[in-house]
């Protein structure tokens, strides 16, 4: 029933969703199989064991993730809580009273006494005879589902934001590296020139620019470094552990992993925690309109007492066994409306799920569809940097040569200076958001190794 609602469910999206075509995919390369690409955790496709480590901390400890699990648990209560309706109810029942002979039987001695007490089992049982109750329980075990889809899709968001904030913090250690460099350049630049302008060789204007080139480098460094200590901070929060604590990170952005292999729509809906977490409340919404629907129906209950009775009248005591049984069918005749609102009101939930779950849908296949563009676009951005980077660097040793050589103007110098530089950090950048854009297109493929994934206990 559940693979027939699916099926409805998707064939109503539309077909250029469905299909995933119309997009430009990056060249064929060696691809990850989809069955590896779904069992792999994301962060081990890098190739990173930081970053591997950084997210096993996340997972572990993260405030957010636990709270997960706990609700994981109290779905899992309440499943188990809808199952015991199920069963009969067994009380044990002692009870015991004294009353004047006289208020028993009529005639007798006002000051004889009569004591009884009685001792035995008492079972309650609401026969299942429309399925009102199993129903219910099934609906409950859906929410269970669900529950642990949230779970999983957040453990996947905090992964993500792990990953994200790695990668950030690494390009703005490399950031650093790269002002520090240039600013070492610049000073070294700058003690040639004022030894020029002792010869008379350079102005006076060409040495204030190149201080001032120099002031700017040691401007943007404090700044640099201020995010990277920022980033670290939110690194140590994101994984459970106190603000300061964060080991170094790596100083060089890993390699780009391979790429997975193209899918379709639905192997999307199985992967994807939270597309798992809609459809399971679409089921748990399809079965409460059935309970509605139950509640129209008679119910039966039976009832059952068994034990001893112990009389006391006088000095004489008399101990029997009792037993009794009794079963009521109750009929629902008027309700003032209430039952036939109760359907509306859980079918229009149902619709409303149904709906919320072929949105989110779409959603997620424009979120991969889109990471999918950005992947090829991303690293033709990568390929242009690392070009300019390297024109930009001989560009600068050109100019240099020929101004220390007599043949061109300082000018030249600190523009092809200051593109260098600014290559450079487009480059670190270039490389971070291809990596970046890769988080985003193995996130929005979702995974099986969500559910695979054990709490850590306090």
């Amino acid at each position: 029933m559940r693979s027939i609602r699916l099926a409805a469910l998707l064939l109503a999206l539309p077909g250029a969703a469905v299909a995933q075509a119309g997009a430009t995919r990056p060249a064929a390369e060696a691809r990850l199989r989809p069955a590896d690409a779904a069992r792999l955790p994301f962060w081990q496709i890098f190739g990173d064991e930081a970053l591997a480590e950084l997210v096993r901390a996340a997972l572990a400890k993260n405030g957010d993730v636990r709270a997960g699990w706990y609700r994981v648990r109290q779905a899992d209560a309440l499943a188990d809580q809808s199952f015991a309706r199920l069963l009969p109810s067994v009380n044990g029942v002692v009870s015991a009273n004294v009353q004047p002979l006289g208020s028993a039987i009529p005639g007798a001695g006002a000051d004889e006494l009569v004591t009884r007490a009685q001792a035995g089992l008492e079972a309650d049982w609401q026969i299942d005879i429309v399925g009102r109750n199993t129903t219910a329980w099934q609906a409950s075990k859906y929410d269970r589902d669900a529950a642990r889809g949230n779970r999983d899709a957040l453990a996947l968001s905090v992964a993500t934001r792990v990953a994200d904030t790695y990668f950030a913090l690494i390009e703005a250690e490399q950031q650093v590296e790269v002002l520090d460099a240039q600013l070492e350049i610049n000073r070294k630049l700058l003690e040639l020139m004022e030894l020029r302008f002792e010869s008379a060789a350079a102005t006076a204007q060409e040495v204030l620019q190149q201080r001032q080139q120099v002031a700017s480098n040691a401007t943007l460094l404090p700044q640099s470094r201020q995010l990277a200590r920022t980033l670290a901070l939110q690194l140590a929060v994101l994984t459970g552990s106190e603000p300061g604590t964060l080991a170094a990170v790596p100083a060089v952005l890993p390699e780009p992993p391979p790429l997975p292999a193209e899918g379709i729509p639905v192997e999307l809906v199985e992967a994807r925690p939270d597309l798992r977490a809609a459809l399971a409340r679409v089921d748990a919404a399809d079965l409460r309109s059935s309970v509605a629907v139950r509640d129209l129906f008679p119910s039966l209950f039976v009832n059952g007492q068994a034990g001893w009775l112990s009389t006391r009248i006088a000095d004489e005591t008399e101990t029997d066994a009792v037993w009794s049984a009794a079963g009521v069918l109750s009929v629902p005749l008027f309700a003032g409306g209430a039952n036939l609102a109760n359907i509306r009101a859980n079918r229009a939930a149902e619709e409303a799920a149904a709906a919320e779950y072929r949105q989110l849908a779409l959603v997620a296949l424009q979120e991969v569809e889109s990471a999918w563009l950005r992947i090829g676009e991303q690293r033709a951005v990568v390929e242009a940097a690392t070009t300019q980077v390297e024109v930009g660097r001989l560009a600068y040793e050109e100019a240099e040569a020929r101004y220390l050589a007599g043949l061109g103007n300082y000018l030249a110098v600190l523009t092809a200076n200051n593109a260098w530089q600014q290559a450079q950090l487009q480059l670190v950048q270039a490389r971070r958001n291809l990596l970046g854009v890769y988080v985003e297109l193995y996130a929005s493929l979702g995974g099986a190794w969500t559910i695979g994934l054990v709490p850590e206990e306090s």
